[in-house]
């Protein structure tokens, strides 16, 4: 069968094609719509009416990559206004919005001791510019100045996200606990949940709305759990196009709108704080974390590549 855009020829009676253009061959090509002839038997023709394309979702537009030698980068976070914080092997790496590289704190190898790192997995930033890192290997949550001096330090099992709240709270969740710690920003436990328990459980990535609604990345399951400030389950979903595969890093913007590094399909999604999906763009080979700054700016990181990339919100 032949399969034709319009004007660019018809189908005769024996089948074949007429015109000026050659034909489609095969399944509708992207760019075909209109009527489109084809032949229905001897000696007739029937014409079908092709929709238009739909047209891409929006995407993220690439800004830039810091230039910067990284070995493997991890977690990433903002202040809003003027830093970013990466980890990079067993060390936390501060940069200006642009890519400048600050300040560097912890070591290349990993310790123990308070001020170095063993495997950080989240870092997040209260406003008054304290800097929380999910120590993971050490099992516990450190607490830094903006300018790296140490200040407190408090253990916890398995931390990997971390973000901090409108209030100051800091979160963490327990990736293998299906478990959601929230601590004030001494480290005092204040509240604690468990989210569903699958056969196996995985969750990942978390963080926190302007009303202290609490978001995770569930990688048993491939979906965005929501729930509010004291546990409740309030929704979830799977991602838009053909869903989360492996979804990892989150953030969240001013507006509310949610970001998601889906690692294994190699892109970020977002959509809005309910779940209703809005944007989607390719982010390199193995992205893990997302932030997201107050001007709107979204940055990545790829521990494959060893990049960090920041681009436009995909409006």
């Amino acid at each position: 069968m032949h399969l034709l855009a319009p004007g660019t020829g018809r189908v005769d009676a024996a089948g074949g094609v007429t015109g000026q253009k050659p034909p489609l061959d095969g399944t509708l090509q992207g760019g075909v719509e209109g009527d489109v002839v084809v032949p229905d038997g001897p000696g007739a023709e029937t014409t079908l009416s092709v929709p238009p394309t739909p047209a891409p979702p929006p995407a993220g537009t690439h800004i830039l990559n810091f230039s910067y030698n990284f070995y493997g980068p991890y977690a990433i976070a903002t202040d809003g206004d003027e830093f970013v914080y990466v980890s990079d092997r067993d060390q936390i790496l501060k940069f200006t919005l642009n890519g400048t590289l600050v300040d560097t704190w912890g070591g290349e190898e990993s310790g123990g001791s308070p001020g170095q790192f063993n495997g950080p997995a989240g870092i997040g930033v209260d406003a008054g510019g304290f800097v929380y890192v999910a120590d993971a290997g050490n099992q516990r949550v450190q607490k830094f100045t903006s300018a790296g001096t140490f200040v407190t330090e408090w253990g916890t099992s398995a931390p990997y996200g971390l973000t901090v709240d409108s209030s100051g709270n800091v979160l963490t969740v327990q990736t293998n606990e299906c478990n959601v710690r929230k601590f004030d920003s001494a480290g005092t436990v204040v509240a604690s949940w468990e989210f569903e328990k699958p056969h196996t459980c995985a969750g990942f990535g978390i963080a926190t709305d302007a009303n202290n609604n609490v978001y995770i990345t569930d990688l048993s399951t491939d979906r965005v759990r929501k729930f509010d400030s004291m546990g409740n389950a309030i929704s979830s979903w799977t991602g838009g196009g053909s869903g989360f595969y492996n979804p990892r890093g989150i953030d969240i913007d001013l507006s509310g709108d949610v970001y998601v590094v889906d690692n294994d399909n190699q892109r970020i999604q977002k959509s809005n704080g309910n779940g209703s999906f809005l944007a989607l763009w390719a982010a390199g080979n193995n992205p893990m974390d997302v932030a997201v700054d107050n001007f709107g700016s979204v940055y990545s990181t790829d521990s494959s590549l060893g990049i960090v990339s920041k681009w436009t919100s995909g409006e």
